[in-house]
């Protein structure tokens, strides 16, 4: 009985690592280019990891039938609507985006028992740090990444390494932001159940990361990392504080003066402010749209005028309005949330997960971001794994006697 134990312990673990590794490092573009092939595949590897993955903890038939069959009925029903409107290109895309985020609120995440995943998210992040430095350094690297990971647009990649911004395979800034943020989290989490010092580390060249990348995003995370770091190390912050400021160069300072400026905010045709009030910003034609047409969502219908190439645009809730109006932004946002109420085990993990995807969804789509289909599970389940270390661990800073469950 416990050699099967083991060998379903061991499993669990192999199958988180895959699940985390494909869902960082599965390619999305191919010489640079976008490519269908790859999107289809990408489809199809997450939907087998997440059947797996269901296979071995079940569903919840309430969330799939009231959330999950919803959603993707739903979105049919809209396209049937727009079918007699003057929208008349109809894509696919939607169809590899939509099924497998609601399919993934229905799975039973909670239920997946994994040990000793800290070496693990210690060689993720180490190649994470890696990564960053040979993007800023390497100009084969470089050439390799926007070759395999660029996405969006043609040449994103090389204008985000032409801005010194250690992206790696996230292609945008806004994405990378939340994601290199989420790393900081769980390595710092890590530190304070276990001591292990190389976590703190690890955490620590996340925010620098973090810092680097340079967007309102990446900033905002970055604040909110180094706040939590001066929060339990109070005695070392002015210390640190003081010593960071002196050991920053010029060029950074001036750098983070500027992202941190009014202008970023009002980017002509991109900033946040310019994006959602601006009469000429990037989501312009799309509030257009739902104040002409409030009651006829997109369905799978496409726009050149409304989406970009992935058939998104550059807001969550406005990409969900127009293809499915209110209903599927309460769909989306209501099915993450009982995902993630239902699925960690710490209530406040819940609430920060999903506080970070919907401040970020705010000037990028994640639910519906092909990566996230299989990172949102591997980081609930490796929260899971390692649970909120008491105050008194947190303070004594050595390692827990009791094994990591």
């Amino acid at each position: 009985m416990l050699a099967e134990t083991r060998h379903a312990l061991f499993f669990n673990r192999t199958l988180f690592a895959i699940v985390l590794l494909a869902g960082l490092y599965f390619p999305s573009s191919y010489n640079e280019g976008w490519s269908a092939t790859l999107t289809r595949l990408s489809f199809i590897v997450s939907m087998i990891f997440l059947i797996w993955l269901a296979l071995r903890t079940g569903v919840r038939k309430q969330i799939c039938l009231w959330i999950s069959s919803a959603i993707v009925i739903w979105l049919c029903f809209c396209t049937f609507l727009s079918l007699f409107s003057s929208l008349h290109e109809i894509t696919l895309s939607p169809l590899t985006l939509f099924p497998p985020i609601a399919f993934l609120f229905s799975i039973k995440v909670i239920d997946f028992r994994a040990e000793n995943l800290t070496r693990i998210l210690a060689m993720i992040s180490t190649a994470n740090v890696c990564m960053a430095i040979a993007m800023l350094t390497s100009e084969s690297f470089q050439g390799f990444m926007a070759s395999y990971y660029n996405n969006f647009s043609s040449d994103l990649i090389m204008e985000m390494v032409g801005a010194n911004k250690p992206v790696l395979t996230f292609a945008t800034h806004s994405l990378a932001g939340v994601f290199v943020y989420v790393f900081f989290w769980l390595n710092f989490r890590t530190y304070q159940k276990t001591g292990k010092r190389l976590h703190l580390l690890l955490a620590v060249l996340h925010v620098v990361m973090c810092i680097a990348i340079m967007s309102i995003t990446s900033l905002a995370f970055s604040l909110a990392a180094i706040v939590e770091l001066a929060w339990n190390f109070k005695w070392l912050s002015a210390i640190s504080a003081a010593s960071a400021y002196f050991l920053i160069p010029l060029s950074m300072k001036e750098t983070i003066g500027d992202a941190l400026s009014a202008a970023v905010w009002r980017r002509e045709g991109g900033g946040f402010l310019v994006r959602y009030f601006d009469a000429h910003g990037s989501l312009a034609n799309a509030f257009a749209y739902i104040h002409n047409h409030p009651f006829l969502p997109m369905g799978l219908m496409y726009s050149h005028d409304l989406f970009d190439e992935g058939a998104q645009t550059d807001s969550g809730p406005v990409s969900y309005f127009l293809r499915g109006s209110i209903v599927l932004v309460l769909l989306m946002y209501g099915g993450f949330f009982l995902f993630l109420r239902r699925n960690l085990l710490n209530k406040w993990d819940c609430y920060r997960l999903f506080l970070v995807v919907c401040l970020t969804e705010l000037g990028a789509v994640v639910l519906v971001y092909p990566r996230s289909f299989l990172l949102i599970p591997a980081f609930i389940i490796y929260l899971n794994s390692v649970p909120v270390a008491s105050s008194a661990q947190v303070k004594s800073l050595q390692p827990i006697a009791t094994p990591v469950n």
